[in-house]
């Protein structure tokens, strides 16, 4: 990545993107009561299109697909900042109110709600389980036929000053066009909103997969200077959704 795409990128996700700085990933994980999950293998001895169903015990938790897949394009992008080492994963049971590390959220949980309800007033509001709606309430997204809808925050804690990433759907699918809109935006975002925190929101058809991902709502808007200076981002990229 080049320095012109690097600073934009850097200043945008600020302490997450520093090596020197713990960063803490909060992901929920889904259980069985009896810790077994199965998977399918190939039929070696039969044809090669068969498979077998195996058995895994002993298992307490799995993170899933979607949300594993978020992961992978927010870490991405951490790796093309240059944060490649202290990262770790945070129990949302136990870890749900610490706030003196740096923190990305995928998907909705607990520890998603905590930052809606600390950080991210005056940006977002969520409505459980299934509406994003801008602070006012003039504007509600809620999934509605085949179309979901993800949300990108980046919000500060009042007291600590940490930084918080949140990157979740209404559905599984939201979540993962949020995260690649993201991965896809991020040097767009930080020459427009530069180290602000923002919220925005991304609607999909699940029929188009997350590529279809388009943006729908902003707030705030960026700041005046930062139009002036990079207009094409912001008439060809946040302009015509806009606020309204």
């Amino acid at each position: 990545m080049g320095l012109r795409q690097l600073r934009p990128l850097r200043r945008l996700l600020g302490p997450l993107a520093d090596n020197d700085v713990e960063c803490a990933v909060f992901i929920r994980g889904m259980f069985r009561e009896d810790n077994t999950f199965y998977s399918r293998v190939p039929q070696y001895l039969g044809a090669f299109n068969q498979f077998i169903v195996q058995q895994w015990i002993n298992i307490p938790e799995v993170y899933g697909a979607a949300d594993v897949r978020a992961a992978s394009d927010v870490f991405n992008l951490f790796g093309q900042a240059g944060r490649r080492e202290r990262i770790s994963f945070l129990s949302i049971d136990h870890d749900w109110d610490l706030w003196s590390k740096d923190l990305v959220c995928i998907g909705g949980h607990f520890k998603t709600d905590r930052v809606f309800e600390v950080c991210a007033k005056s940006l977002v509001h969520y409505r459980h389980p299934d509406t994003f709606a801008s602070p006012d309430g003039g504007r509600t997204f809620t999934v509605h036929g085949s179309t979901d809808y993800g949300l990108v925050l980046k919000a500060t804690h009042p007291a600590t000053h940490k930084k918080c990433l949140v990157i979740m759907g209404l559905g599984a699918l939201g979540t993962e066009a949020a995260a690649h809109y993201f991965l896809k935006k991020a040097t767009m975002l930080g020459r427009l909103y530069g180290p602000d925190d923002f919220a925005l929101l991304v609607e999909v058809d699940v029929n188009h997969g997350r590529e279809s991902a388009g943006l729908c709502w902003f707030n705030p808007v960026p700041s005046l200077l930062r139009r002036v200076r990079h207009p094409l981002h912001w008439f060809l990229e946040l302009r015509d959704p806009g606020p309204h």
